[in-house]
Formats: structure tokens, sequence, C-alpha cells
């Protein structure tokens, strides 16, 4: 993939020479980060980041804002942010592009530290405290359960040379604790083959579903350079051309998933996953080109971000994170993940006032207008921007208040202006992949155009043998007038619409 291709403003795609003007208008251009918008401590250790590193606030900012967004795990959720019973949580798939030597690694290293560190330690105790426990149950439960399969299967009990045949009772009572035994074998194996973690990196569904069972179904996928990891939701390891995908979107929604393999069983989980990966922009193009993650709202779902940076000279200038700052960062974090480990399996539960309901409202219509208007044809990118407000409304509120009770006008009002920024960058590089897509399907035409006679097919036709629908056709004749041209043609009855290639009109 020509990362040349990646969108920039007053940039045109090619379709055999013939240019596709963008559609981007100054004010959905995203400015600056609101930088002011943030929780406090947020805000300060970003700024703090992007001092020291010297690149754009929006490059630790959006790291900041994926990684709260992981430390929530499922342990909080919003009630009443939208009709219907569905609760909010606050996970979000955030994807930030940048160029190789950006520095974006170093800048998710600082800020992802209390987080690695945190679950480093909750491994280490694993493995110190109840590891061996756990392996040495699974050694009696074995040899109990072979014990008892063999006493069932030959029908008799007691010790070698002294057995007797076994009654009812005693076969029945046996069954059940062998029923106990493997129960419990079953309930302790997921603790043996994956250890309790916050997060992940670069895995497939099949391993993160252990990792799901093993870690009260809250995880946070991250990776400082994660091509590998976007590949292989592409289907870098499975059959044909299929995506790896289905646990992803479940994940993103929180919604109940069940996989049924031969040799590996069933899995039943409702999981939750956050995710912030850094990649090369080449990458999002990767993942924004690809017609399944589109068609399937993956791309939907995703807070993609390219950032541009300039190289610098060195000033000179010596530069550290502040003490204070670094630390009530780290408290932040910890206090969150200290606060998600205390609730359990028993997620707080805290409600949106209605002044905060209406600016989701609000912002929502702001979406609709587009979606009605001049991206209609891919109305469906921007439907996620009020979920993934509010999910970023949820993160605002639990880094303010770790026990809040309700979300705030005032809060919501950062997340929609958080999230308007977001927005607006992904569909800067949605609408590069939007204008390839077109260009796409402006040579489809072109192509069928060129094997009718006089290069003309009705629109109806073209809706009903090539699933090129009429307003489909009105827009690429608008887009592309020097190739393609729709008129109205009077038959004696009901005229009818034809587009005909431009070369061949009269």
């Amino acid at each position: 993939m020509n990362p040349n291709h990646i969108y920039k403003p007053g940039s045109v795609a090619m379709v055999n020479g013939a240019a596709a003007v963008d559609t981007i208008t100054p004010e959905l251009e995203p400015g600056q980060f609101p930088i002011h918008a943030l929780n406090p401590v947020m805000r300060a250790m970003v700024e703090n980041v992007a001092d020291v590193l010297r690149v754009p606030v929006q490059l630790p900012a959006m790291c900041a804002v994926g990684i709260v967004s992981g430390a929530l795990g499922n342990a909080f959720t919003l009630a009443g942010a939208v009709n219907g019973k569905k609760q909010s949580h606050g996970n979000l798939f955030v994807i930030i592009a940048a160029a190789k030597s950006s520095g974006k690694g170093s800048v998710a290293d600082l800020l992802v530290a209390p987080l690695l560190d945190a679950s480093a330690e909750l491994e280490a105790d694993f493995k110190r405290n109840k590891l061996p426990g756990l392996k040495i149950e699974k050694a009696i439960l074995e040899k109990r359960i072979t014990n008892l399969v063999n006493e069932l299967a030959s029908g008799k009990t007691g010790e070698r040379g002294k057995k007797k045949p076994m009654g009812e009772m005693e076969k029945a009572e046996a069954r059940r604790d062998l029923e106990q035994a493997q129960a419990r074998l079953d309930a302790i194996e997921p603790f043996l083959d994956a250890l309790p973690t916050y997060w992940l990196g670069n895995i497939t569904s099949e391993a993160m579903e252990m990792q799901f069972k093993m870690n009260n179904l809250g995880l946070f996928c991250y990776s400082p350079e994660a091509g590998a990891t976007v590949r292989v939701m592409l289907g870098k390891y499975t059959k044909g051309d299929a995506a790896d995908f289905d646990l992803h979107l479940s994940g993103y929604s929180v919604e109940p998933y069940r996989s049924d393999r031969v040799g590996r069983g069933t899995c039943q989980i409702k999981p939750c996953l956050a995710e912030l990966l850094l990649v090369q922009p080449s990458i999002v193009r990767e993942l924004m080109d690809n017609e399944e993650a589109f068609e399937r709202g993956m791309t939907a779902r995703t807070i993609a971000v390219i950032v541009e940076t300039e190289p610098l000279e060195d000033d000179g200038i010596f530069r550290q994170i502040k003490g204070e700052t670094e630390a009530a960062w780290n408290q932040l974090i910890r206090g969150i993940l200290a606060r998600r480990k205390a609730l359990a399996e028993n997620p707080h539960c805290f409600t949106c006032t209605p002044e905060a309901r209406e600016i989701f409202r609000h912002f929502h219509n702001e979406a609709v207008q587009l979606r009605r208007g001049e991206f209609r044809d891919i109305e469906a990118e921007l439907g996620r921007w009020r979920e993934n407000a509010i999910r970023l409304a949820v993160g605002q509120c639990v880094a303010d208040n770790h026990e809040a009770q309700e979300l705030t006008g005032e809060q919501a009002a950062r997340a929609v202006e958080i999230m308007r920024w977001c927005a607006r960058s992904s569909l800067q590089i949605t609408n590069a992949a939007r204008m390839q897509k077109r260009a796409k399907r402006a040579d489809a035409l072109l192509a069928i155009l060129a094997g009718k006679p006089n290069g003309k097919e009705t629109l109806r036709n073209l809706d009903k043998s090539h699933g090129i629908t009429p307003e489909e056709v009105r827009g690429l004749a608008g887009q592309f007038p020097e190739r393609f041209t729709v008129e109205r043609v009077e038959t004696g009855g009901r005229p009818s619409e034809v587009i005909r290639l431009t070369t061949l009109a009269p």
C-alpha cells in the first residue's frame, strides 16, 4: 500500500486520468485538538509529554484517551444516555498513525507505563501466590477423575486386590463426584492456560478468547507497533480472504459472543475490549480500504487519527517529565484499576443527567445532517459518533471521580468536543478511502457502458442487473462529468433516465 495515498486536505483521487475532487469543506477540518476538554490530570500529563518529546499535542492526548478507556475494563457503565435499556461502557477503539521515527512509541511508553506496571504486578502475584496451588489441584483432580472413571467403567471399587462390585448408590455417588471434579477442573483450566493481565498485544481470536475467560471479560488491546495486530484482524491467519475481527466487533459492543470449534469446544462470553494501536499511515489506509472492515462496521467503530510530525533539530534544552505530573497520572490510572478490581463482577453504574443526554442528542443530529447530505454514500461511517462520544464521556467522568453517581452536562460537553475533533480527523481518512472507492466504481461503470450499444444504459437496468443504484449513478455522473452524462429520454410514456459515456454523447 502506497503511503502517498493517505488523504491530505485538497488532494484528489484519479480515475484513468480524471480527477475526483474531495468534498471535505473547511468547516469540517478538525482544527486544534481541544486539550482544555480533558480531565485536568490527563491534560497536565499530555501537555508535559508533548513538550518534553516535542510532538503535536494530539499524539499524547489520543494515547491518554485510549489508555483511560483501557483501564476502565467492563467495571463502569452509564445508564440513560440513549433510549432503551442498554447501558453504555467506556471502551473505545483508537488507532493513531504517524510516520516512522515520529516518536509515537516514546509517547505511548510514558503514558501506558502505569497500566503495564500494574498488569505485571498482577501477573507476578498470581504466579507467586495462586498458580502453584492451582497446578497441585489440577494434578489431584486429574488423578481423582481417572480413578472414578476406572471404577465406573469396571463397576468395581476398593483397593487393588480387594475390589468389590459397586452398588447402585455407590455408582450414583461416584458419578456425582466425577461431575464435580470435572466441573472444578474445567473452572480452573483457563487460569492455567492464560495469566491474569489488563492488556494484550498481537493476538489471534482463539488466544484472545482464553484471555477473556481468565480476565473477567475486560481487556485492553495495546501495541506501539500494531501493523501485525491490524493484519491479524484483517485475516493474516485465517483461510481465504476472511477477516478475523468478529471478537473485536463483539468486544466493542459488549455483546454475547460464542464460538464452536472442533478440538477447542465452545466458548461463550460477553467480552469488553478497548484498543489503542499505533501504526504507520499505510496501515490505517490498509484498514480503511478493507471492504469487509467497511461493510461490517469495523471502520465506523474505530477512531482513526493521522498525526503529522516534523523532524526538529535538538535545541539543546534539557526537558523531562515533572515528578508531580507523572505521579498524578500514575495515581489516576492505578486508581481506576484499583476501583475496577474492587468492583469485580458488579459494575458501577452511574446515570446520565438530562443536560448530558441533550448534548449527546444534538451531537447525534449534527452527524445526521452530514449523513443525509454530502456523506450519504458513506453515512454508516458517521453513525457511531454519538456512541463514541458517550463512551469517551464515561472515561472523563471516571477520571474526574472514580465513584461518580452521574454524568454531568459539563462532562458530556467536554466529551463531545473531543469526539467532534476525533470524528473530523477520522473523516479526513475515511474520505480518502471514499474517493478511491468511487474511483473503482467509476471504472466499473465505465467498463459496463463500454460494452453497451452506443455506450449507454438505463438507470433501471444498471440497478437491476449490476447493483448500481440510480442514486449512485447520478453521484458518479456528477463527480465525473467528463466521463458520464445522465439524461432523460422520452419514450412515449414515463420518461426513462439513461446514462451514457460523455465522449459518445451526440
